[in-house]
């Protein structure tokens, strides 16, 4: 039997729960409620990863593209930086 392979997300306790991150080159859907923290998660997924030299892409339904930013670097993501 392989293991799958898995990506790790840099977020604290995630990897741990997910045993390694996500599973590597396969698309993942994050599910929840509003104000559950998938777009915090997703951001800082995608500014980790970005950190490694991993090409991301953060697709945002309801928030515009400065919204995102704005909320990255609220929280100290860097978002600004790391999309320039």
């Amino acid at each position: 039997m392989s293991m799958l392979r898995k990506v790790k997300t840099g977020v604290p306790g995630f990897d741990i729960l997910t045993a390694g991150g996500i599973p590597a080159g396969r698309s993942t859907l994050i599910v929840g409620r509003s104000g559950t923290g998938k777009t915090v998660f997703g951001l800082q997924t995608a500014c980790n990863l970005a950190r490694a030299g991993v090409k991301t892409i953060v697709v945002g339904i309801e928030e515009s593209a400065d919204d995102l930013v704005a909320t990255g670097d609220g929280l100290g993501f860097n978002v600004q930086q790391l999309r320039a």
